[in-house]
């Protein structure tokens, strides 16, 4: 039995969706500063010895082992059902669910949702 499964993650838009699978990881509580220094003095000042850090479009921020998201599923059509349902998070609708194929990471930091190391984006579907 294989690991890879399917994950939805709620997106703004097709181009957030490719980003997310190209980085292939999410970020702790989202936190970003604006250079790599002042990110690793941050999070050494919360007690993470030698932070892993990244880097996206909004700065520099501690590096999670794969992308924040919710599943796994079977399919993709259960997958599709999940994001129609919920339309998104924490009382916030998004626009468009990011539908891919990935390796079960489990719980999400700070338990939102799952966390995937994502393979393939399958599709985005609007909501």
């Amino acid at each position: 039995m294989t690991n890879r499964r399917y994950f939805v993650r709620f997106v703004i838009d097709r181009n957030q969706a490719r980003r997310d699978l190209r980085r292939g990881y999410s970020f702790s509580g989202y936190v970003f500063c604006q250079s790599k220094g002042e990110a690793r003095e941050f999070w050494q000042d919360f007690g993470v010895s030698d932070p892993e850090l990244g880097r996206c479009k909004h700065g520099w921020g501690l590096r999670l082992a794969g992308l924040c998201g919710f599943g796994p599923f079977d399919s993709a059509e259960e997958a599709e059902a999940y994001a129609l349902e919920h339309r998104g998070y924490n009382s916030v609708e998004w626009p468009m669910a990011a539908i891919y194929t990935g390796l079960s990471l489990g719980l999400a930091d700070g338990g939102d949702g799952d966390m995937f190391r994502p393979h393939r984006l399958v599709k985005v579907i609007e909501i």
